[in-house]
């Protein structure tokens, strides 16, 4: 494969919305507290996130959901067109509840005695996306839904991810109510600049390599321009921009490569349309050196997609057999998720563990290979050791890994000192990386 001839371990630029891979700047990390908050805390019991397509809200949300809340049943919607009856019946499968009958008196009367059975601390939380798509007939039924949760604290959480016209759906008079009744409220802007460039190179050191080495910088500049900080621009950019090098065999993707992919890009439409009627431009618009590489993307990117985002008639995510009973008894969140990026260099977490980065990459991510000539070349004694990178492992805390890898649990401060993007010690995700300070402890609480 293309990726392959640049030296790197698999395709650095993936299309499907799976956390493994997260970069959580700035606005993304907001967002998914937002998510987080949503879904366990929000006293209104609806929250609003929205986005333009392509910023990543569904990867966050998948982010969110892998976190597996042990006092959280989740229900996620992808396809928010089905009528309000079709997705309750949806809900009811995914959390488990048995109705007497699938009418929708019957749905709603097992929906309400299921959320009146849960503990204070448990929430039952349904997840919208796309919901700029729901009917308002729909947005009215489920105003009227979070009227049966009449608890002290909210057990029914509603949350609705959607584009912009989200906003304008709620703003309209007949979404008066319902609206008021939204409280937490929040906007994914693109990435800047600064975090295109992170991202890129995150992107790039998960597969061993770093973007300098890939694309010469005014080339990534012309890609992150005409991608207009959105995450997935970047990801077709970046990614056509490499195919293209690859199939010109180029060590490099120069300034005129990204030039051609961007103009490929955009211009791909409005050529297929100039194309005289009963003619085959495919050859034209794709060379015939590109066949191979395209024809073996296409087979890899529905290998991803079969193990990745397994969708029934209902867009909801797949989760293991589990009986009702065990689902009762352990009120545990289910979702599928992907495996994880191979990273020699980072201590192994368990499988299925999703990796959410909190920081911007840089050399302390750089390839194992590259780390370890670096060591070679320069004397033991002059440079102190950097800090080792070890990944949160599923329930796992700070003061866990304080006595793993530190030799104490009272060690969080030092924890917290070394890592400067954490703000609350009593909030990592799993997969999460945290750097131990340079000492010696770290080895010795292997």
């Amino acid at each position: 494969m293309y990726h392959a001839h640049f030296g790197l371990s698999g395709p650095p630029f993936q299309f499907n919305p799976t956390p493994d891979a997260i970069y959580l700047g700035k606005e993304h990390r907001e967002a998914l507290a937002l998510l987080e908050w949503g879904m366990t805390n929000e006293p209104s019991g609806l929250t609003v996130l929205m986005g333009e397509t392509g910023t990543g809200k569904t990867t966050l949300v998948f982010a969110v959901l892998a976190r597996h809340y042990a006092n959280i049943r989740a229900a996620y919607f992808g396809n928010p067109r089905l009528g309000f009856e079709r997705l309750m019946l949806a809900a009811l499968e995914q959390l488990g509840i048995e109705a007497a009958g699938r009418s929708k008196p019957e749905m709603l009367d097992a929906f309400v005695a299921s959320l009146d059975r849960l503990a204070s601390d448990e929430r039952i939380a349904l997840l919208f996306d796309e919901a700029q798509e729901l009917s308002d007939d729909t947005l009215e039924e489920l105003r009227l839904l979070s009227n049966v949760d009449t608890a002290a604290e909210r057990r029914l959480q509603i949350l609705l991810i959607g584009q912009p016209e989200l906003g304008e759906r709620l703003s309209q008079s007949r979404a008066r109510s319902l609206n008021g009744r939204i409280g937490a409220r929040a906007v994914l802007n693109p990435l800047g600049p600064e975090e295109a460039r992170a991202y890129v190179e995150h992107r790039v050191s998960l597969k061993g390599g770093n973007a300098g080495s890939i694309f010469d910088a005014r080339a990534l500049s012309c890609l992150l321009a005409h991608s207009g900080g959105l995450p997935r621009g970047i990801n077709v950019l970046c990614h056509n921009a490499m195919l293209l090098a690859y199939g010109e065999g180029r060590p490099r993707v120069d300034l005129a490569t990204a030039k051609e992919a961007v103009a490929a890009y955009q211009n791909f439409f409005a050529a297929s349309r100039r194309a005289p009627a009963g003619k085959r431009r495919f050859a034209a618009l794709v060379p015939l050196r590109f066949a191979a590489p395209l024809i073996g993307l296409v087979a890899l990117g529905a290998t991803i997609g079969a193990v990745y985002v397994r969708s029934s008639d209902y867009g909801h995510v797949s989760t293991p057999a589990v009986s009702s009973a065990e689902r009762d008894e352990s009120r545990n969140l289910v979702i599928a998720a992907p495996p994880e990026p191979a990273d020699a260099s980072l201590d192994s977490a368990p499988a299925g563990t999703p990796v959410l980065f909190s920081t911007a990459p840089s050399e302390a991510s750089a390839s194992p290979k590259n780390a370890a000539q670096r060591a070679a070349s320069a004397p033991k004694q002059s440079e102190p050791q950097m800090p080792r990178r070890i990944r949160v492992r599923y329930r796992d805390t700070l003061s866990a890994i304080a006595e793993r890898y530190l030799g104490s649990p009272y060690d969080v401060d030092r924890l917290m000192a070394a890592n400067p993007q954490l703000r609350d010690a009593d909030r990592i995700y799993p997969g999460e990386i945290i750097y131990l300070p340079a000492t010696g402890a770290a080895d010795a609480g292997r």
